[in-house]
């Protein structure tokens, strides 16, 4: 429900939007209803997250996904 999306943090909310697949910085602030600059914020802190690089077209923004155990060093 929107309210129960509302209520999560916004890690968490970013988390629920990138399991499907990595997006685009200003596609994941529309769908999380969000500023930009805010959002960039909060990625940039997640220790969780990516940031990959020229996934876009011009002007498309940075692209962002989700840490794989491997990516982040706890292989098992």
């Amino acid at each position: 429900s929107v309210e129960l999306a509302e209520s999560l943090s916004l890690s968490s909310r970013v988390r629920n939007a990138l399991r499907s697949g990595a997006k685009s910085l200003r596609l994941l602030a529309e769908e999380l209803e969000v500023k930009p600059k805010t959002l960039d914020t909060t990625l940039r802190r997640m220790p969780d997250t990516l940031k990959i690089e020229g996934r876009e077209g011009k002007g498309g923004g940075s692209v962002w996904g989700l840490r794989s155990d491997r990516e982040s060093g706890q292989e098992a």
